[in-house]
């Protein structure tokens, strides 16, 4: 038989000592109480210190209950219910956007309704031949959908 070669880690020697607990011990116990030194020194400066009777501890709190002067609003309530009121008359009605080029406003049901009806407008292609790819691409043969009245795609 012939003898291997010595490995280079065969006459390595390792740490016969383990490390000192006590020390461990009294750094955790250390830090232990630092952290709770430092959380009541906390406590006591943001709860305590410059406290005086009878004085507020927020300035949040010192803030006066009404808005001052000058007041735009009387009554903010009643004024965005009005304002509410006006919307929902607007949305739920006919009216003119632009009467000179024919452009009006329909009621958002109405609008939801002929968008169903009649599906929502395509423009062409600037390729040409956009009327047959919209076709194709609705599944539907065909003219494509019709725009929105008072609109030009």
């Amino acid at each position: 038989m012939t003898e291997h070669a010595p490995r280079p880690d065969e006459g390595a020697s390792y740490e016969k000592r383990d490390i000192d607990t006590r020390k461990v011990l009294y750094f955790g116990l250390a830090l232990i109480a630092l952290v709770v030194l430092v959380g009541l020194a906390v406590t006591l400066v943001v709860f305590k210190a410059g406290e005086k009777p009878g004085e507020v501890s927020s300035p949040l709190l010192a803030i006066p209950q009404q808005v001052p002067t000058p007041r735009l609003q009387a009554d903010p309530v009643r004024d965005y219910r009005a304002f509410r009121a006006r919307e929902e008359a607007h949305l739920s009605a006919y009216g003119w956007v632009d009467r000179t080029n024919g452009v009006v406003h329909i009621p958002v049901e109405r609008a939801l309704a002929l968008v169903l009806e009649r599906g929502l407008a395509r423009r062409p292609d600037s390729a040409g031949g956009g009327e047959a790819t919209a076709a194709a691409s609705s599944g539907k043969g065909g003219k494509p959908a019709a725009p929105a009245p008072g609109r030009q795609p």
